[in-house]
């Protein structure tokens, strides 16, 4: 199946490299991602093979391919629909020719006029990092705060794509830094999410506000934290971005760390000052998020710096309850040596040692019971985890529990007749 796949490709590929022999040689543009035609005559060399040159042709046009479906760019085509609405100087713009720009701006020409997208020639501009066209279009007046239709303005495209000179160019020239688009997100923002630091960086020390947040809570600091950027979030805190901020749904920084397994910024923010036992509006703490996600090793070094195991959720859930439920020996035992509440009941009367049998996790509910676990304990339904163990038909767990019960009649009579 690989071969004839392999084959197939090639032969592809052939056909494919023998249509790029009739194309007419063009003279490369700045226009991304780059033409085929320029690939080719860039990367083939005349002593390469036919299956080298198809091969890496079969490559180059997957790559070609992956990048115009996912970088969000034009493709190099002024006929495709994509260029329905574009005027001739919004197409200058993009591929960044201003002598061109400069040309067409000698006629009456809507310099702000914008395509279906709501973008305008500026925007292309600052979009694709073509500081001289930039220069062109703002000394001929374009409106440098305009925004498009999902609110983006031509700093927060150039922010986007990390082009940080053209970042500097059109703060220098009065573009507002803390603009918000449609969904309350930030040229600093889009620095951060895409992971342009040097960006991040100029922004912040031009005073952009790491603070701000967007229409669902999220700072800068908890959307680097989210996407586990280490370097980038220590950046946020040394311009004095707020630790704690927390979004709609209460969760801060850390608790999004944690909840993603996040273990460096996650002792990062610890070691900054963060509220180790922030709570989201459930009441889920950070320690409880590691737990439910599996996220082990974080929910140990939690553990070992401070968090409070005795903690409940609205629902009365701990951190050991969660533990039991996930079957996870390593933190329940850890829990258990932090002092954690094994008898604790939650909202539906249920302690750790009777989630621990309802999941049918034989070595968590050992455990439990090695630690004097309540036997006795009976939930809102009247069941004891000698019940449950008979109800989930877990003859393992079962015979562990009259093993721990022998010394109880009364438990025993219950699970033998069930």
């Amino acid at each position: 199946m690989v071969f004839r796949r392999a084959e197939l490709q090639y032969k592809w590929a052939t056909r494919l490299a023998q249509q790029f022999d009739t194309l007419p040689a063009q003279k490369a543009t700045r226009s991304p991602p780059a033409t085929m035609q320029t690939i080719r005559r860039s990367m083939l060399t005349p002593s390469m093979g036919r299956l080298s040159t198809a091969l890496l042709l079969a490559g180059l046009v997957a790559l070609y391919s992956s990048s115009v479906a996912h970088a969000g760019h034009p493709i190099d085509n002024p006929k495709s629909k994509l260029f329905s609405s574009w005027t001739e100087l919004m197409y200058a713009a993009w591929r960044g020719q201003p002598e061109i720009v400069t040309r067409l701006l000698k006629k009456p020409h809507n310099i702000n006029a914008m395509d279906e997208d709501g973008r305008s020639a500026l925007i292309y501009a600052a979009w694709n990092g073509n500081q001289d066209t930039l220069k062109v279009l703002l000394k001929q007046g374009a409106a440098i705060n305009q925004r498009d239709k999902d609110g983006l303005s031509a700093l927060a495209w150039a922010s986007r794509q990390g082009h940080r000179k053209t970042v500097m160019l059109l703060h220098q020239k009065g573009a507002q830094l803390d603009s918000q688009d449609n969904h309350g997100r930030t040229p600093l923002m889009w620095a951060v999410r895409m992971r342009h630091r040097p960006v991040v960086r100029y922004l912040l020390k031009n005073h952009a506000n790491p603070d701000i947040k967007t229409h669902q809570g999220r700072t800068a600091l908890s959307i680097a934290a989210r996407l586990g950027y280490p370097r980038i979030s220590q950046l946020l805190l040394q311009f004095g971005a707020a630790i704690n901020a927390t979004d709609k749904h209460g969760e801060s920084a850390l608790w999004l760390a944690a909840d993603g397994g996040q273990m460096v910024i996650t002792r990062q923010l610890v070691k900054n000052g963060a509220n180790i036992d922030s709570a989201d509006k459930h009441g889920q703490t950070p320690l409880m998020r590691a737990i439910k996600a599996d996220h082990t090793e974080l929910a140990l070094w939690l553990i070992n710096h401070g968090a409070d195991t005795n903690l409940v959720t609205h629902t009365g859930n701990s951190a050991i309850h969660f533990a039991a439920m996930r079957g996870n020996y390593a933190v329940l035992q850890a829990l258990i040596d932090a002092g954690a509440n094994i008898n604790t009941a939650n909202a539906t009367g249920n302690s750790p040692l009777q989630l621990a049998v309802l999941g049918g996790f034989r070595k968590t509910t050992e455990l439990l019971l090695r630690n004097d676990a309540d036997l006795k304990h009976a939930n809102l339904l009247g069941d004891t985890a000698a019940a449950i163990a008979a109800n989930e038909n877990n003859p393992q767990i079962g015979a562990l529990i009259k093993t721990y019960s022998e010394s109880d009649p009364s438990l025993l009579d219950r699970l033998l007749t069930k």
